[in-house]
């Protein structure tokens, strides 16, 4: 999907974002067993981390955002806060 493009890393969380050519923002997640190994802790990610992108769109308009959990954060929260920060930079 994003292949060549450089990723955002923070401690816990790697962001991709790419433009797509359409006026809508997409979203892709990726959030593995080895990391988070209970489902009802990848579901919540899953679904925290959906409902920061709902609410951002609008700034996001134009790209794809893939998100991938590469450590196992402190808490479940920190991830919404650590792809918010991450994707600050972005115009």
């Amino acid at each position: 999907m994003l292949a060549g493009v450089r990723p955002k890393r923070g401690n816990s969380v790697s962001v991709q974002t790419k433009a797509n050519g359409a006026s809508t923002a997409r979203l892709g997640l990726i959030v593995p067993k080895r990391i988070l190994d209970k489902a009802v802790d990848r579901n919540r990610a899953k679904r925290l981390l959906r409902e920061w992108f709902r609410l951002h769109q609008g700034r996001l308009a134009g790209r794809d955002v893939l998100v991938r959990v590469i450590g196992k954060p402190s808490s479940i929260e920190e991830l919404v806060t650590e792809v918010d920060r991450l994707l600050a930079a972005i115009p």
